[in-house]
């Protein structure tokens, strides 16, 4: 008997009914609906789909929100950049990598706290884990990282600091509002990013308690 489930993401290219059945009938468990992208409405439609064909193929399928958490970008790039494994790059804001002059490609980053958050020995992902890097120096205002796997990054693509505790919060305004729409839309998990602490899951499970909800966070 399988006892693990199956968590498959829903996005642009299996958002329709078509592919949620040929999903749920290849065994997938739970939907997860990522709300670093859409708007409400169109999660909405989605979330009716997967209920639909839930019940059409007598199948429950759960059904996970994960909320985006603080935005922590890859800032604007002229075109895009090409790694390779063991690759030392650089890592900083605009402001503090623009003086500096060097050979080795610069990531600009929109988070003002990447300086300080990031240490050496901690990990970067980018662009959903696509590519990995790890910090190995800290420099005047700005970081040292080597690639791990090679891969292209593309402007606005998003930085995770798995190992890190982040200076912002990992519970956002937006995402209180995401979190009150899917309890209308009546979700069975949530998920959080960022967290740093046990304080940050507290913050919604409280949230959800005052609500008198009971949904489960992972």
């Amino acid at each position: 008997m399988r006892r693990a489930k199956i968590v498959a993401t829903i996005g642009p290219s299996t958002n329709t009914k078509e592919q949620i059945t040929k999903m749920i009938r290849a065994g997938m468990d739970v939907a997860r609906i990522n709300m670093s992208h859409g708007d409400q409405a169109g999660h909405a439609k989605v979330i009716s789909i997967i209920r639909e064909t839930s019940r059409e193929l007598k199948k429950t399928v759960g059904i996970l929100m994960d909320l985006q958490g603080p935005k922590i970008r890859v800032a604007h790039l002229d075109g895009e950049l090409n790694f390779i494994s063991g690759e030392k790059v650089l890592l900083g804001t605009k402001d503090s990598l623009e003086p500096i002059k060097s050979d080795a490609q610069k990531i600009f980053s929109d988070y003002p706290y990447i300086f300080s958050d990031l240490n050496p020995g901690e990990r970067v992902l980018f662009d959903d884990g696509k590519i990995e890097a790890n910090c190995v120096e800290k420099k005047d205002k700005y970081l040292i990282i080597e690639i791990m796997n090679s891969g292209i990054l593309r402007p606005r693509k998003g930085i995770n600091l798995p190992d890190s505790t982040v200076s912002v919060d990992a519970f956002t305004k937006e995402d209180k509002k995401n979190l009150l729409f899917g309890i209308k839309q009546q979700v069975d998990y949530f998920a959080l990013s960022f967290v740093g602490d046990a304080n940050d899951i507290n913050i919604v499970k409280y949230l959800l308690h005052e609500l008198k909800v009971f949904q489960k966070i992972v």
